[in-house]
């Protein structure tokens, strides 16, 4: 069993799709803040290390990360809108943005990449729910010195208050822009972009 796309922990009404066994989302207009969390909730305990990759299939405006599982719908959806530091909640999440200087919000404040995605990069994100570790890369190649086999770089996200006080967590795919952003195909582990077997999956 894989996770998808969650269309029960979305925006509401009618501005996102989901397609491909809702492993594909997009936007169904270029409304800004959209938003999608993932199925099978990833807890916080000993061991609990996670992988996804997703298929940047649009125009840059849009993000990618962990958010936390039982953030109700006002609440992510503002967590998503990461225009600026004033939208920063308790609620909790730590997201990539694919344009500007590759930056990763956390509500604790933003840390710059400075790798940005183009459209067919492919986007990695681990989560190390154990030490509290939050990885992004980009085609195979972890920024911020990161190696998360191994427990090393990656952004400690251990000391955040959301972080502390969740125990259960999902991926994020969300757009701050409008005009097609946030169109991501996402690889749980069944290994497809959308219909596309995946080649260059992580291990």
């Amino acid at each position: 069993i894989f996770a998808t796309w969650n269309v029960l922990n979305s925006n509401p009404g009618s501005t996102i799709n989901f397609t491909n066994g809702n492993t594909h989302v997009s936007p169904a207009s270029d409304s800004s803040y959209i938003y999608a969390g993932s199925t099978l909730a990833m807890p916080k305990k000993t061991g609990s290390k996670f992988y996804a990759e997703f298929l940047n299939y649009g125009v840059q405006g849009g993000l990618i990360g962990i958010g936390t599982m039982d953030t109700l719908d006002n609440a992510m959806r503002q967590n998503v809108d990461i225009s600026n530091n004033s939208t920063y909640t308790d609620f909790g999440r730590a997201v990539y943005r694919e344009s500007g200087n590759g930056q990763i919000y956390y509500v604790t404040g933003e840390t710059n990449t400075n790798v940005t995605m183009s459209n067919n990069d492919i986007q990695q994100i681990a989560i190390d729910l154990e030490n509290g570790k939050f990885y992004v890369g980009k085609n195979g190649t972890w920024t911020l010195s990161g190696d998360p086999a191994n427990n090393t770089g990656g952004l400690d996200i251990s000391s955040a208050s959301w972080y502390t006080n969740n125990d259960l967590f999902c991926f994020v795919a969300g757009s701050y822009t409008g005009v097609g952003s946030g169109n991501y195909r996402a690889n749980f582990g069944n290994g497809y972009f959308g219909t596309t077997a995946v080649s260059s999956a992580g291990t």
